[in-house]
């Protein structure tokens, strides 16, 4: 008799496809958005589960291992060490919403293999807050230094908020095992400054195409507060940690953050970064899911 056809072959790029359609679904779960409030969570428990779920896959498979009941492990267990317990039971019954029913013994077993898999460190330090204290501090340089020569500020809460959001990206992606917290902060808040950079042009071009038509940016209209050009990060962060580090050091830190940068430009086009699955094509998952199907070796009696 002929030999049986073989599985299609699981390749690496879909199983990072497959995790991070998992990952991008914590917050469907949990979070501060989320309309359950059993499941309304700060968000270091979204951000925690994302790098329990990506670090137990570096050296597990999804072959080996349900990515569904390891994702629920991952917030149950995240909930746990970041002190803002959510039960069992409420992360099962939200399962059952979402048609993907995880039983509570499904969650214990699985956080039980998800804290082996992560050699039992769940220590975990967030960069919301460093983001907050960047910001905070850019505007108080920007005072000391006289950036803008006694003229308004620009909207530095602009700035957190876009930040906030690059942020978001950053620590949904591999990023987060890429740079330490501190180092991402500062990612999320060039990324930021540059996108608002870009902003203030576009608005300076529009206000020149409307001051010859007599529009609405006409000689008596004043711009939106912006105005970023003058805030430069690289002289920041020569000036602050020159302090404590040479400069062979902090040019060390500038160059290692533009690396981050440059991938964070990208983080919702390269499908290399294993980053936001929403903007891959649905039907490479379901192509990448069928294939998982045939392979896997957990479901089966």
């Amino acid at each position: 008799p002929a030999d049986p056809v073989p599985p299609p072959s699981f390749t690496a790029p879909e199983e990072c496809l497959i995790v991070t359609f998992y990952a991008r679904m914590i917050k469907e779960l949990c979070g501060p958005k989320v309309k359950n409030p059993k499941l309304r969570r700060q968000d270091r428990v979204p951000a925690a589960a994302n790098c329990f779920l990506r670090r137990f896959y570096l050296s597990n498979s999804v072959i080996d291992y349900d990515p569904l009941k390891v994702m629920v492990a991952s917030i149950f267990l995240a909930s746990k060490a970041e002190d803002l317990m959510i039960s069992s039971e409420a992360l099962s019954n939200a399962t059952k919403d979402m048609n993907k029913e995880v039983t509570v013994e499904d969650i214990v077993g699985h956080e039980v293999l998800l804290l082996s898999g992560l050699g039992f460190q769940l220590h975990l330090s967030h960069p919301n807050r460093g983001v907050t204290g960047l910001v905070d501090d850019l505007r108080k340089f920007a005072k000391a230094e006289e950036l803008y020569n006694g003229q308004d500020l620009p909207d530095f809460v602009a700035l957190h908020t876009k930040a906030g959001e690059y942020l978001d990206d950053c620590v949904f992606s591999d990023l987060a095992l890429l740079y330490s917290p501190g180092k991402l902060s500062i990612i999320a808040v060039w990324l930021a400054l540059l996108d608002l950079k870009k902003n203030d042009k576009g608005a300076a071009v529009k206000k020149e195409e409307e001051d010859e038509v007599g529009g609405a940016y006409g000689a008596s209209a004043s711009l939106p507060k912006g105005n970023w050009s003058k805030m430069d990060l690289k002289g920041y962060i020569a000036k602050r940690f020159k302090v404590k580090y040479d400069e062979a050091k902090v040019g060390a830190l500038v160059e290692h953050v533009e690396k981050g940068v440059e991938l964070g430009k990208t983080l919702r086009t390269d499908p290399k970064l294993n980053c936001i699955y929403q903007d891959a094509d649905m039907s490479q998952i379901k192509a990448a899911y069928k294939k998982l199907k045939k392979a896997k070796v957990w479901g089966k009696v």
